[in-house]
Order: C-alpha cells, then structure tokens, then sequence
C-alpha cells in the first residue's frame, strides 16, 4: 500500500510537472507568435508609412517643379503686357530721333540749295548735249562736203574727154563745192547771213549745172547725191543754243520764286527749334526715368505674386490629386465607406474623374484675371510712387549702390502702404476679383465656363479656399520675403556696376537707367530665371506649400 500511494503521489506530481510545463511552454509560444505578428505588423505599418512618406515627398516635389514650369509658361504673357505698357526702349527711340532732327529753316535752306544745285547741273547738261549736237552736225557737214568733192572729182575724171566744156563744167561743180563748204561754214559763225549764202549758191548754181549739162552733153552720176548738193544745211547751233538757254531761264526763275531767308530769320527760327527740342529731350528723358523704374518694379511685384498664386493653386490641386490617391487605395475594402471632404459639400469617392480635371482646369484658368486686370492695379499703383519719389529727381543725380537701395526701399513703402486701414495689405482684387459679378465675368471671358454655365460647388470651394490664403497674414508674410529676395537679386546684379578696383563709384542716374531697364528683360524675359529661382526656393514660400499640401488630416471621415 505505501509503495502504490508513493508511485502514485509520484505519478500525480509528475503530471502536475508536465502539464505546467507545457502551459509554460504553450504560453511562451503563443507569446512568442503573438509578439511576431505583433512585430511584423508594426514593420509593415512602418514599411508603408515609409512608402506613403515618399510618395507624398516625391509627389511634392514634383509638385513644386511644376509651379516653377508653370510661372515661366505664364510670365511671357505678364511680360508682353508690361514691356508694351511701359515701353522704355520707345521713349529712347524717340529721344534718338530728336537727337538727330533738323530746324525745319535749315532742312528749307537745304531744300534751295539742293534745288539750285540740280538746276545748274541740268543747265550744264544741256550746254554739254548741245556742244555734242553741233560737233556731230559739223561733223556730218564736213563729211558731206568731202562726198560731194570726191563725187565732182570722179564725175569729172570720167568724162574728160569732153574737151574744155567738161572741164569748164567740173570747174563750176568744184566752185559749187568750194561755194557749199563755205557757206556751211559761214553759217556757223552767223545764222542769217549762212542762209542767205545757201539760198543764192542754190539759186545761180543750178541753171548753171543745166547749161554745163546740155552743152557738155553728159548726165550726172547720181541726181540724188546731187540734190544733197544743194540742199540747204540745218539751222546753226546758235538758234538751238538761245532757245535753250531761255527755257533754262525760264525754269530757274520759276525755281528762284522760292525766297532764302536772311540771316536773322535763320538765327532766330534755329534758336527757337533749339528750345523746343531741348525741352522735347528733357521730357523724354524724364518718362525714361519713371518709365525704366516703373517697369522694373512692376515686373518684380508681378513676377512673385504671380509666382504665390501658382503655388497655392497648384498645391490645392496637388492635394486633391493625392487624397483621390488615397482615397482609391482604401477603396478596395469593400467593408468601409469612405468621404472625402474638402472645405465644403462631400465628394464622393466615385466621383467622376473628367468632373475633377474639368474642376481643376477652370480653377487654374482663374490666373487669367492676374495676367490681364489684376498687374494694373499694381503698375498704377507702383507709378504713382515713382513718380512721387523720384520724379523731381535730376539726372545728373550721383547715385551709389546705397542711395539707390535706399531709393527703392521708399518706393516699396509708398505701394506697400496700400489705400489705409481699409485695405490691409494693398492686393485686395489683385489675384482674383473681389466681387462674384467680376468673377463670374472672368470666367466667362478667360473660357473656363460658357455663358450659360454658373459656378460649381467643387470650383467654388476652391476660389474661397483660394482667398483664404490670400487674405491670410501667412500670405502676406511670404510676399514680403519673396519680394525682399528678388529686390535683393536686383541690387546683387547692379553692384558691380557702383564698384570700380573695390571701392564703391557712383553714377549719374542717367547712365544708371539704362542698367535698371536691362534687368526688367533679365527678370521678364531670361532663362533660366534667376529672379524666379530666387523666389521659388524661399523657405517662407517653401513652408507655405507644405501648409497648404498638408491640411487635408483632418478632412478625411
């Protein structure tokens, strides 16, 4: 009995050490795979917070990539506007032309001369046809008296035989001849007188030459170079020579109608051209100097608040793309119902996808007011403060890199200062219209709904999200540094221009406009754009795009 209870007692504590054991162990295990799970739960929670982390870093960036292309496909537009508006190279164009302009007394002292000068020459060009004609005349005559000789010569040779008739006959052709020359001759040396000699040697030579004919019995060689013999020469230069001369008369005194004034006219009328032109120039060079400011501080204030309102367009769209991201990815769950809010009436998460790039096309055509309307308001505004600080400023004002930091620095308190307590910031109505009329309007203009078409309630939602921003100080905050940064762009490219062998020169301010105007180009027309990089890579403006593209947290239900 004693050793069956002891093997008893002893199977009884050996069951009772087995089966702690195995609750230790079985326990241990099912801690060891609870802890397993546990961990590779917490890994893959990681591995996809990890993934969602950089697909909205990479998404991002890719983000603000594309408001850097998208403020360089829209400032060409700006930049037309602007650089049409305040056109600096005209005005200087125009200053070129009254530099070399005339007084109107002189260009008319000119015109007589030049008149006087094309009358002599055609005279001259008369006088020189009319000694070519004569000596061709001349020429002509002699040639044709030596014809007639050599003809008479022949005519005579071959009819020698004839006896002293014949010789008589060619006796009287020569004196003819003899008679011709001498009568062409004469003629020109007296006209009247070389007429008369013609007629009569005509007159008494021909019975002869009849009579030498019929006695001598022979016939001419050829009756018309005879006719030439005795036809009578043409009128002698001297007539041709009078008529001439008095249409040239008569066309310089036509010329000569127009009266040169005297020397006292002439000094008084350059002297009065002289002060017009001179205060023409002064006002040009004035509109050169508000002109080239203007231009240039326009573009810059234009250049970053078109570069803030692409951002926060741009972001709000960023951040719809990624929560419809999201929003596909847990779609798949068929056990849960999500939706999506933004700022407004719920979207539902099979909302259709041509709706919402319809939405986002006509919110980003909203920049259209800014390209067309809203810059005026800031051009106006920057010539007025121009015009009010540096419009009673000489030009041959010595200007320092200081003084014009300093110069500037006033202007931007002038527009900055807006129209008093009204306007907090002084760009009510600058990015997007202040009222619905006018905003309605612009998007019926820029082509973003037709005229029958009203506003949606996702496009909506994002036009009050929009002015949100705007109106909010963080926006105001990063305008400022944005504009300090391209103001500081600014001066950093004119500094080598106030520095010579490193110590600072100054510059009259008219040589130092045409260095202002040339960085309105740089920062409107350059690319790469220093001025827009400056802008995009402020960390204010950087800080502002992550708080735009991150308050979606608590919109999601």
């Amino acid at each position: 009995m004693t050793a069956a209870s002891a093997s008893r007692r002893w199977l009884r504590r050996g069951f009772n050490v087995l089966a702690a054991a195995t609750g230790v162990i079985g326990g241990l295990y099912l801690l060891v795979q609870f802890s397993l799970s546990k961990f590779n739960e917490f890994q893959e929670r990681l591995l996809r917070d990890r993934v969602a982390r950089e697909n909205l870093r990479r998404r991002f960036l890719q983000n603000q990539e594309d408001c850097s292309f998208t403020i360089m496909a829209l400032l060409p537009t700006l930049a037309a506007q602007i650089f049409e508006r305040m056109n600096v190279e005209g005005i200087s164009k125009e200053l070129q032309v009254q530099s070399k302009r005339v007084a109107p007394i002189l260009e008319y002292i000119k015109e007589i001369d030049e008149a006087e000068q094309r009358e002599a020459m055609r005279v001259e060009n008369e006088r020189l046809e009319a000694e070519r004609l004569d000596k061709e005349r001349r020429d002509a005559e002699q040639r044709e008296a030596e014809q007639r000789a050599r003809q008479a010569a022949e005519n005579t040779n071959a009819d020698g035989e004839q006896g002293d008739i014949g010789t008589a006959g060619a006796t009287d052709a020569s004196a003819d001849v003899s008679a011709g020359v001498s009568a062409a001759d004469a003629s020109a040396a007296d006209a009247s007188a070389a007429d008369a000699s013609a007629a009569d040697a005509s007159a008494a030579d021909a019975p002869a030459a009849d009579a030498s004919s019929k006695d001598g019995e022979f016939a001419p060689a050829d009756p018309q170079k005879q006719d030439r013999m005795f036809e009578q020469p043409p009128p002698p230069i001297h007539e041709k020579s009078s008529l001439t001369d008095a249409d040239a008369d008569a066309a310089s005194g036509t010329n000569s109608l127009a009266k040169r004034p005297s020397q006292a006219e002439i000094d008084a009328s350059v002297a009065a051209f002289e002060d017009e032109r001179r205060a023409i120039k002064v006002k040009l060079w004035n509109q050169i100097k508000i002109t080239s400011l203007s231009r240039l501080i326009t573009s810059l204030y234009a250049l970053a608040l078109l570069a803030l309102q692409t951002h926060i367009q741009l972001n709000l769209i960023g951040r719809r793309t990624y929560i419809s991201s999201l929003e596909a990815t847990v779609r798949d769950d068929p056990e849960q119902h999500h939706k999506i809010e933004l700022h407004g009436p719920g979207v539902e998460a099979g909302e259709d996808d041509e709706q919402a790039r319809t939405t986002d096309r006509q919110y980003l055509t909203c920049s259209w007011w800014f390209l067309h309307h809203g810059w005026k308001v800031i051009a106006e505004r920057v010539e007025q403060a121009v015009a009010d600080e540096a419009g009673e400023m000489p030009l041959r004002t010595l200007l320092s890199g200081t003084h014009l930091r300093e110069l500037v620095q006033r202007i931007r308190e002038r527009i900055e200062a807006g129209d008093g307590a009204s306007s907090t910031y002084g760009y009510e109505g600058v990015l997007l219209p202040a009222k619905p009329d006018l905003e309605l309007e612009m998007l019926h203009q820029s082509g973003a709904l037709y005229a029958s078409e009203s506003v949606s309630p996702q496009l909506r939602q994002l036009l009050d999200e929009t002015n949100d921003y705007i109106d909010s100080p963080d926006f105001a905050r990063v305008l400022g540094a944005s504009l300090n940064r391209v103001f500081e762009q600014f001066h950093t490219a004119l500094a080598p221009s106030f520095v010579s062998s490193t110590v600072e020169t100054p510059l009259l301010l008219a040589k130092a406009l045409p260095l202002i105007a040339q960085q309105a180009q740089v920062a409107c027309h350059s690319s790469p754009n220093e001025y827009v990089d400056s802008i995009t890579e402020s960390p204010e403006l950087r800080a502002l795009s992550v708080l735009i593209y991150s308050s979606w947290d608590d919109e999601l239900e």
